[in-house]
């Protein structure tokens, strides 16, 4: 009963926990099984409106207490739940949207700082006419070739296929000397593209991460590549500095938000002006929320010293900046009037700076709390910190329930969760209480502790390492953060002492990166560990037990971590003797990637291409070989057509013929000859991939095979050709590229 009794109490000391773990069941019931419902959606808006007036009328009753009884509980928490599964189901409607077959024109709106790879700019955009008019799209832009420039004309939207006649001769050579300078678009600019736009697709490689659905979690309804010849600056625009405007409002009708991009990126470019490579992309991370510039180098530096928190804006940059404003500012406050109108200034700046670096989640998450905070001491009001976090936790999924599955929304509600809940029950020795910065010491040091507890299990799932070495990193980083974010404020608000203050900057951004090297230089700075979902939670039972047992001390708590215990290492042995598949046919774009995880100690890896095959081969080995202990396979690159054959156990390599796992695998990457032998040979698999223009009744005369499989780099009018003919045919069909990865048992 003393169990019952304090969760009890707890939930009623902070009521809005109850509505926001059923919302959060709710969202997450609308993303797993909302498609496969019977009932259509007024059924589910009859189910809201009938709780909620169950529950105004029970609560009336109860003089509109939370703990008015067990039925206005369960009808308030049931309609959150349902208002959860709705909010899902409207994200879906408002996301699908049905992009043409072929390739189209559009005009488009960039709305985000490009982010620069080899030969393309990544830009996120808004269709502003075209079909899906009012929708965001991911762009692959190819850089412009200077040679290429001109010689194709975009067609206007609305009109596929039609070239349209330069209508001003002075403003078409504007726009082409424009484009031959290769500027980069800026947010704002609008352009003209080609293409054909599509909606995003998961690889459907095992363990991989899900782009399309983060995509479409980022509000991104499509995506597409585009040529080099295939985009440009619209013709109604002329050229000006970064970028293009409207020759009839002189750029006028850019969106504000789209001027506050471009404004970032100007104070982006302030700092390459003065620092160094590394210390301006850590700058800009840490102060504007810009890490288009952090390479793999810093963010592997960055993970393997548990610091990666300073680089996504939360509540520890909000925090440090507020309280720099109100020691500067709300300190001199005397009078109440003035404290309520520099609060308010206070607040507008807060919500400001966060407009400015493009409302990261954890930032939003931070903002809240503070306003509510402030609002609070405005009104001498006592606030807690737990519903605080509840109420922004509730706004956010509010606007968007996919917040409820980003990375950043997790980790910072959970860090902060975990500091207001566990960092005071960490003991502070006798000997510290009379010093005051031992016990500022041992704050940093408790708040840090139970940070990185609470999020560990995370950190691991989603990138498979866990330092060892944050708790020493932390007593270093935190105190730099004041000291960096001080500077770069004043860098910016004191120009005439720019170069004074950018030195030492420069010097605090290089001392920071100097430590962390050496920390992550360390042997056992930090660990690999690859959980799955199910360790992830078992984890945190863990510690909920455990910790009750620290609080409550009942022997209960006990018997419950030991059956915890026994269900994890009994789920663990059930997946260690899961068998690994003989055969792994892998989503690539580029080239085929095949895997024989069974007929050798390391099994091998056939490509038609290593470079081609790299990012690939990347994430499957931070991802599905770490998670089910795949050891490093030999890479074998072959030529244009390779066998998987039965000879034996081992893989064995004679020129272009591998023979592994007991299967028999043919890849076709080249046209085959019409005349084949008299007998067809029979294969397990027969893989049809880039290069392959052959029709099937060419291929049935030299292969008989059990499984016909249209690789992922198969062209869109070939996949869609041999999938007629083997329906004619009769044959099995498996399209990677449509159904994700090939496991073969």
């Amino acid at each position: 009963m003393r169990t019952k009794k304090s969760v009890a109490t707890w939930l009623q000391e902070n009521p809005l926990y109850r509505v926001l773990i059923m919302l959060a069941l709710g969202i997450v019931a609308g993303e797993a099984y909302f498609s496969p419902l019977a009932f259509p959606v007024w059924v589910w808006w009859g189910l809201l409106a009938g709780l909620t007036g169950i529950s105004v009328a029970l609560l009336w009753r109860s003089g509109w207490r939370f703990s008015g009884g067990v039925w206005a509980t369960l009808a308030l928490s049931g309609g959150f739940f349902v208002l959860g599964v709705l909010l899902t189901e409207s994200a879906w409607r408002s996301w699908r949207t049905v992009w043409p077959e072929g390739e189209a024109a559009y005009r488009v709106m960039v709305m985000d700082d490009p982010r620069e790879a080899e030969k393309v700019w990544r830009v996120r955009a808004k269709v502003l006419s075209g079909a899906g008019a009012g929708r965001e799209v991911q762009l692959i832009l190819a850089r412009p070739d200077t040679a290429a420039a001109g010689r194709f004309t975009v067609p206007a939207a609305g009109t596929a296929g039609e070239a349209s006649s330069p209508k001003d001769t002075e403003r078409e050579a504007a726009v082409e000397e424009a484009w031959r300078r290769h500027e980069m678009p800026l947010p704002g600019d609008e352009l003209l593209v080609w293409t054909q736009i599509r909606v995003p697709r998961h690889a459907g490689n095992p363990d991989s991460f899900d782009y399309a659905a983060w995509l479409r979690r980022q509000g991104v309804s499509g995506e597409a590549y585009v040529a080099d010849e295939a985009w440009q600056p619209c013709r109604e625009a002329t050229p000006v500095r970064g970028g293009f405007a409207s020759e009839t409002d002189g750029g006028a009708s850019m969106p504000w938000t789209q001027r506050l991009r471009r404004w970032r990126g100007e104070l982006v470019h302030r700092y390459s002006a003065f620092l160094g490579k590394d210390e301006a992309a850590i700058a800009a991370a840490m102060t504007l929320g810009d890490r288009r510039e952090i390479d793999s180098g810093l963010r592997e530096v960055f993970s393997r010293t548990g610091t990666n928190h300073i680089l996504a804006l939360s509540g520890l940059h909000l925090s440090i900046l507020f309280a720099l404003y109100g020691w500067v500012v709300l300190r001199a406050c005397r009078r109440r009037w003035t404290y309520l109108l520099g609060s308010v200034v206070g607040v507008a700046l807060l919500w400001g700076f966060t407009l400015l670096t493009a409302f990261p989640v954890s930032l939003v998450r931070a903002a809240i709390m503070l306003t509510v905070m402030q609002g609070a001491a405005c009104l001498r009001r006592q606030t807690s910190s737990l519903n605080n976090l509840a109420l922004a936790a509730l706004l956010l999924l509010l606007i968007s329930p996919w917040n409820l599955f980003d990375i950043g929304f997790q980790l910072s509600f959970l860090s902060v969760f975990s500091i207001i809940m566990f960092a005071r029950s960490v003991p502070l020795p006798a000997a510290w209480r009379r010093f005051r910065w031992l016990r500022a010491l041992h704050g940093l040091f408790s708040v840090s502790l139970v940070a990185q507890l609470g999020t560990a299990p995370l950190v691991a799932y989603y990138f498979q390492t866990v330092s060892l070495v944050g708790l020493l990193a932390n007593f270093v980083v935190v105190p730099f953060s004041y000291v960096i974010l001080t500077l770069a404020l004043c860098f910016f608000l004191i120009p005439c002492f720019g170069s004074l203050i950018v030195g030492a900057l420069g010097w605090s951004l290089e001392g920071l990166l100097a430590f962390l090297e050496w920390l992550s230089a360390l042997p056992f700075s930090s660990v690999r560990l690859c959980p799955d979902a199910v360790d992830v939670v078992c984890v945190y039972l863990l510690l909920l037990v455990m910790w009750g047992y620290v609080r409550l001390r009942r022997v209960r708590l006990l018997y419950g971590t030991a059956a915890l215990l026994v269900a994890w290492v009994g789920y663990g042995a059930v997946r260690a003797r899961q068998p690994l598949p003989r055969l792994v046919v892998y989503h690539n774009y580029s080239v085929p990637v095949v895997h024989a995880l069974v007929g050798s100690p390391e099994g091998c890896l056939w490509t038609a291409d290593s470079a081609k095959a790299a990012g690939c081969v990347a994430q499957l080995r931070q991802g599905y070989w770490a998670r089910r202990g795949v050891d490093e396979p030999r890479l074998i690159v072959a030529a244009d057509s390779t066998s998987f054959g039965r000879a034996g156990d081992a893989c064995v390599v004679r020129g272009n013929a591998i023979w592994a796992a007991g299967l028999q695998m043919v890849c076709i990457r080249r046209p085959v000859a019409s005349a084949g032998p008299a007998q067809p040979a029979a294969v397990d698999v027969l893989l049809l991939a880039r290069g392959s223009t052959s029709p099937l009744s060419h291929l049935r005369k030299w292969y008989r095979p059990q499984r016909l499989v249209l690789d992922a780099s198969l062209g869109d009018y070939w996949r869609e050709k041999y999938r007629r003919e083997a329906a004619a045919c009769g044959w099995e069909v498996y399209d990677v590229g449509e159904q994700g990865a090939l496991e073969i048992y």
